[in-house]
Parts: structure tokens; sequence; C-alpha cells
């Protein structure tokens, strides 16, 4: 019998950002952790602790960054940025709450919500979007076969990779949480990906006293 080749993945998405916490959208721009996204980094690391992780995948924007470097030291895990793993970049959205937005670029934002192949003024469309993800998805176990990965990106990463798992059309509303910090576990069994869990939080250092949705 054929041994199956499986991969483990575990994904996080980055703490708590001053934007969040404002309600912006942030994109490929940037602000830092706050200090509830600091201790529920420290929250993540001490939750994983003793999982035998090969190394921590991050992308490369400074939220990300910052919440897997913070992941690496407790575990003392080596950390390479990969920047496919990249937020959608919104372009003229970036910087701005959803009323800013509205305000300042009506028809944007009337397409901002409801147009998949809408291209956002200096930024990328859902579907392109989704389909650099779906790339990622496709290299990954070619590239770490029976790795055991530790994961550090996005919320609309996550959400693209979660309907690409399940097979939820792209356009369908979101009926599943995108907390800050959550952790996030799949297996790539021969190439095909499956969920193993979704959504586990923290237990201690605070994690649970603040939880922030995606933009």
């Amino acid at each position: 019998m054929k041994q199956m080749n499986i991969t483990k993945v575990t994904i996080v998405r980055h703490g708590e950002t001053e934007w969040n916490r404002l309600g912006k959208h942030q994109g490929q721009l940037d602000s830092p952790l706050t200090q509830v996204g600091i201790n529920q980094a420290k929250a993540v690391a001490v939750n994983l602790k003793g999982e035998p992780f090969d190394f921590i995948l991050s992308s490369d924007l400074m939220r990300a960054r910052h919440t897997a470097e913070i992941i690496a030291q407790e575990l003392h895990l080596e950390v390479r940025l990969d920047p496919r793993l990249r937020e959608r970049q919104l372009g003229v959205a970036q910087g701005l709450t959803r009323a800013e937005l509205s305000e300042r670029y009506p028809e944007v934002y009337q397409k901002y919500f409801s147009d998949l192949d809408f291209k956002i003024p200096g930024g990328e469309s859902v579907r392109e979007c989704d389909c650099r993800v779906g790339a990622w998805m496709s290299a990954l176990a070619l590239e770490y076969p029976e790795h055991r990965l530790l994961v550090v990106t996005h919320g609309l990463i996550l959400s693209y990779i979660l309907k690409r798992v399940l097979g939820l059309p792209l356009a369908s509303h979101r009926k599943f949480s995108l907390f800050n910090a959550s952790i996030n576990r799949f297996s790539i069994r021969d190439g095909e990906w499956f969920l193993d869990s979704w959504g586990e939080l923290a237990k201690n250092l605070g994690h649970l006293d603040e939880l922030r949705l995606d933009e």
C-alpha cells in the first residue's frame, strides 16, 4: 500500500494592530501591534509550545512578521518570510474606515463589496488575490513535503484559504469568525487540503479579553 504524503499546516492570524482597533482597512500598509496584539502572540506561543514545527512561514508585512517573531522566540524556530502570504492589496482603501471609504470614494465602495473582479485603484481584485492564495496553497506541499509548518498571515488570506478548502463560493457571505491570533489547523494529504480545526483561541495571557475581526 502506498504511504500517504501528509504535510501539517497550522495557520495563525496576526495579533491585534492599532488599525484593527480603529476599524481601518490595512491591506499592504502596516500599523504596529497593540499591547493586546503582543499579548495574543505570546499566548499563541505558549499554547503551541511542545508541538514539533519545522519552522515558521510568515507574510513579510510588519504586523505578521512581528507576530511570527514573538512566537519564534518562545518556540526557538526560524522565521522564513514569504510575500505570497501578504494581505490583499487594497489600494486607495488602505488607511480608511468603511465610513471614510464610502464618503471619499462612493463608487469604489459600492464595487469593493459587490464585484469579485473589481480591481480597486492601486490594488488587487478579490479574484486576483484569491488566485495568488490558490497558487501558494498548490505549491506548499511540493515545497515542503511531510513537514509540520506554522504559518502567520492575514484575515482575508485565511478567509480565501478556508473557502477553497471547504469548496465555498468565493462570493459567499462569510459565516465564520476570523479573530486576531486565532489558530487554524489543516492537513495536506497527497496534495489535497483538509480542515482539521478552525478558530482555536489561546487560553492564557488575556487572549480572550479582546477579540477583533478582520476589516
